[in-house]
């Protein structure tokens, strides 16, 4: 079988792949790590359950309210993961089994509204250390801790870091792949949309970026060669100028691999002669627990 979306599935297999669940020791007994148990037949591994309640029911261990939503929950290696929406944003949350208090959650989409009920319907799905959710839009999502680095305002000054945390999704069946990310700056915070995707007629990549503080679409496209993918506005018609000065930009991935990639964000002001590294991107696939 073949997939007129292939090239970019590429890139997706390393840049879009599941949460991480984070640490622990996982119980093949009591671990429930997917909707309808281990076996996905509803019937639990475990002995010794009680054959009758108690006549007042059995006792509540604890309670929380999370949000909207219909998911079910799964249990694995010392977590308890669901997913709730509210804000009108869906969420995956992992609690404490034990207490019920919510160790993380991580934004995975706007919430679908339905006139039978808003939220998520998944329930996520724990392989190994990985951490599977699909949110309500079909969106399968992969998280990463990106780091930053920007040039000194005075020469012989260290790089500023600025260390955020970034979405990337597959979407439309695999045709994009969309990363959102949100970073703070002087002026407040700015929020980042950037989507890669395979141009299929014309045999090149595209990639676009866009941010909530200069409404202003960057289109850049290229190509991925000896692992690198260089994608530019060379021949997009979006340069920007500076007086009669056009400034050419462009960016590189590399080093990618299953747990991480970098950009290099480059400028040019000598046609293309010459470029200049005005913000570095190093991606880490996120490990919190």
């Amino acid at each position: 079988m073949t997939s007129r979306h292939l090239p970019i599935l590429g890139l997706a297999a390393l840049l879009s792949a599941p949460l991480h669940a984070g640490p622990g020791t996982a119980d093949a007994v009591r671990d429930w790590p997917q909707i309808r148990g281990p076996q996905r037949d509803g019937r639990s591994p475990e002995t010794g359950i009680a054959d009758a309640w108690p006549a007042g029911g059995p006792p509540r261990v604890w309670r929380r309210p999370i949000g909207a939503g219909f998911s079910g929950v799964s249990v694995a290696g010392g977590g308890l993961f669901t997913m709730a929406a509210y804000d009108g944003t869906e969420h995956v949350l992992r609690l404490d089994p034990a207490t019920g208090e919510e160790v993380w959650r991580t934004a995975v989409g706007e919430v679908f509204p339905m006139e039978f009920g808003d939220g998520p319907r998944s329930t996520p799905t724990v392989e190994g250390d990985r951490l599977y959710v699909l949110s309500t839009r079909g969106r399968l999502a992969g998280e990463w801790e990106l780091t930053i680095e920007t040039p000194p305002s005075e020469e012989g000054q260290p790089w500023q870091t600025t260390p955020t945390t970034s979405t990337i999704t597959p979407v439309l069946d695999g045709a994009l792949l969309e990363e959102r990310f949100t970073v703070d700056r002087l002026f407040g915070p700015v929020t980042v949309v950037r989507q890669r995707s395979w141009d299929r007629f014309r045999e090149v990549y595209r990639f676009t970026h866009a941010d909530d503080s200069t409404a202003q679409l960057k289109v850049f496209e290229g190509l991925l060669e000896e692992g690198r993918l260089t994608v530019s506005n060379a021949s997009t018609g979006t340069a920007s100028r500076v007086g009669d000065t056009e400034i050419l930009e462009r960016q590189v991935t590399y080093d990618i691999g299953p747990d991480g990639f970098r950009d290099d964000w480059q400028r040019s002001t000598d046609g293309g002669e010459t470029w200049l590294v005005t913000a570095r991107y190093a991606y880490a696939r996120s490990s919190r627990p």
